[in-house]
């Protein structure tokens, strides 16, 4: 995973993040969660990308949906500083 800094500032004087999660097992896996902790963001975030699960703790990746070997999912988000995002859990689909 990575977290790029885009250069863009919103108003209130916010960076945008660029995150992208890209998916290095040779299966695609599913139910992806990331542990990012006081996680805050000044515009949207696409919900089928990225949203609060597990009370706000932690964060599903793709609605949940499978992630094919090799693709990335990308969202951003705009705030002060960048955000730590850990994986936390997934499932793997089928045998690897």
């Amino acid at each position: 995973m990575e977290t790029i800094n885009s250069g863009v500032v919103v108003s209130g004087g916010d960076t945008v993040f660029q995150v992208e999660l890209k998916n290095l097992c040779p299966c695609a896996v599913r139910n992806v969660q990331l542990d990012a902790r006081g996680f805050a963001t000044s515009v949207d975030v696409d919900p089928a990308a990225f949203r609060a699960d597990d009370g706000g703790v932690y964060y599903l990746v793709n609605g949940g949906e499978a992630i094919p070997s090799m693709a990335t999912v990308s969202f951003q988000y705009a705030w002060d500083h960048f955000f730590q995002m850990t994986p936390r859990n997934m499932e793997v689909d089928g045998p690897c």
